[in-house]
């Protein structure tokens, strides 16, 4: 499980959808990896996507193709799709037909 969040909301998450957590290979804070980084211009953060991706996978000792990414912004569909990971988009932000003309496999409305 990769989040952008901090471990703690991982946690949250994992525990607000009842996700079983043993189909869980690794947990990995993008806070740990080195890959965020506060905006120069303050308010957001940073983020290489593709490279915490990437680190996600081959910490997990997967190929993209055995890993799901749930993402609820049509950008991160695009860039995941496009490395070959599943997607699975969450229309919290974006309409379904969005999400799906941004390449997500499944798009459900939450993850409850």
């Amino acid at each position: 499980m990769l989040s952008l969040g901090s471990p703690a909301h991982m946690d949250f998450v994992l525990q607000y959808t009842g996700f079983p957590a043993h189909l869980i290979d690794e947990y990995m804070s993008g806070e740990e990896c080195n890959l965020i980084h506060p905006h120069p211009e303050g308010g957001k953060l940073r983020v290489n996507y593709p490279m915490l991706l990437k680190e996600a996978a081959r910490r997990s000792g997967r190929l993209p193709q055995q890993i799901v990414v749930i993402e609820d912004k049509e950008p991160a569909v695009k860039v995941a799709k496009a490395m070959g990971f599943f997607v699975v988009g969450i229309s919290t932000n974006h309409s379904r037909e969005e999400l799906s003309r941004a390449g997500a496999d499944l798009v459900a409305a939450d993850l409850g």
